[in-house]
């Protein structure tokens, strides 16, 4: 008879293999449905419509965001319409007047933030085909449009957990990706490899994800497949805005104009609130 395995060895291996297996399963899940879809002949097109959540201390900042997507190209966006939008303490909602009116010498509240929208709004464009990521970003008033050196990769660790949003089974991932951990449900009934704002690359689209201090949240609210031409014809990369620049230039304006928005903030600050110190709150992406 074969000797008995260590207690330590048996408990590594029984790891290793309850891994694989959970390995095998996406990966044989993911398979079928990529063949099914091929059978098929049909082109896999369809439309997220998540709720984006930004929260700076306790105030949450509500903003509604898209992510329309081919089975070779995607583009998601947020913050489209018109006008400049002020939030205050309180998380109250208001339009420039509110910036004015704000702070201990006027009648108002401190703004804590304040965001300028646009028909084009705050857009991301992926290519698969030549592995390009085109942004369009507004930031403070300014929109400025660059491309990523390419589209921009995270090491993914795969959980065993799922749960359902919407009709849709997901599976559990998570990342460190620009400073952040996110934490993210996809789900691989819809085998693309998109998902909100920058993140991507699982086999299958990302319908909820969130930094690990719900700082930064997307939740999927409305799901649909089978776009038409309509929508189709939005699946382009951003053509316009004030300024084109390089990634480099991207990340030193990003960090400028932060330090800039904190002083805006800081100087309608109450000085005896317990929120004058509330500015000092670190961008969407990170860069060390």
């Amino acid at each position: 008879t074969l000797p008995a395995l260590p207690a330590t060895l048996g408990r590594k291996r029984s790891r290793y293999w309850y891994k694989m297996k959970y390995m095998l399963r996406i990966e044989i899940l993911f398979l079928v449905l990529f063949i099914s879809n091929g059978i098929f002949g049909q082109s896999l097109s369809g439309e997220v419509v998540y709720d984006y959540k930004l929260k700076l201390n306790d105030v949450v900042i509500p903003r509604e965001a898209s992510l329309l997507f081919t089975d070779t190209s995607a583009v998601f966006y947020h913050s489209r319409g018109k006008g400049i939008v002020a939030i205050d303490i309180d998380g109250r909602q208001g339009g420039p007047l509110m910036s004015y009116t704000s702070g201990p010498e006027h009648n108002g509240m401190s703004v804590i933030d304040f965001y300028r929208k646009d028909n084009l709004g705050h857009t991301f464009y992926t290519n698969l085909n030549s592995n390009q990521m085109t942004a369009r970003e507004i930031i403070y008033f300014r929109s400025f449009m660059y491309e990523e050196p390419e589209i921009p990769q995270q090491e993914w660790e795969l959980l065993d957990s799922t749960k359902t949003i919407g009709d849709y089974t997901c599976l559990a991932a998570k990342t460190l990706f620009r400073g952040r951990n996110y934490f993210v449900w996809f789900t691989p009934e819809i085998p693309l490899p998109f998902g909100p704002w920058k993140l991507n690359g699982l086999p299958g689209v990302i319908l909820e994800a969130a930094d690990e201090e719900r700082r930064i949240v997307f939740t999927a609210r409305a799901i649909q497949l089978g776009l038409k031409n309509k929508k189709l014809k939005k699946i382009t990369p951003p053509d316009r805005a004030k300024r084109v620049i390089s990634f480099a230039e991207f990340q030193t304006i990003h960090w400028k104009e932060q330090l800039r928005v904190n002083r805006v903030v800081e100087s309608t600050a109450d000085r005896v609130s317990e929120y004058n110190e509330i500015s000092r709150h670190r961008t969407m992406e990170i860069f060390e």
